[in-house]
């Protein structure tokens, strides 16, 4: 069998990082805010909007679509974990901002 080319190499090594990335909390979580920040399910053409604001959402779109796609590509099931993870996390900062607007309710009655 031929020994494997650089470029072969060099994919199995960002593959294999991936992997080790994804094997911790803090690296899901720091993908995801990436994943987040490229408003992947947003839409990024508004009336009014500069061809170069455009360009600009589209091309912070398809880096969030890259980044979903080699996850997937290691492991469709880490994928589903972390979009559980970040629903519970948003869930938590909405209870804490919910308890805490509640709190300066009281506070000024």
């Amino acid at each position: 069998m031929p020994d494997k080319s650089t470029y072969e190499q060099e994919i199995e090594q960002e593959k294999s990082d991936l992997v080790q990335v994804l094997g911790t909390e803090q690296g899901r979580r720091v993908l995801m805010r990436l994943i987040n920040r490229a408003s992947v399910l947003q839409p990024t053409y508004a009336s009014g909007t500069h061809p170069s604001d455009f360009a600009f959402m589209e091309g912070r779109r398809e880096m969030g679509l890259f980044i979903i796609g080699t996850i997937t590509e290691i492991n469709t099931d880490i994928w589903l974990e972390m979009q559980k993870e970040d629903f519970k996390n948003i869930q938590a900062r909405n209870e804490k901002v919910k308890h805490e607007r509640a709190k300066q309710r009281n506070n000024s009655d």
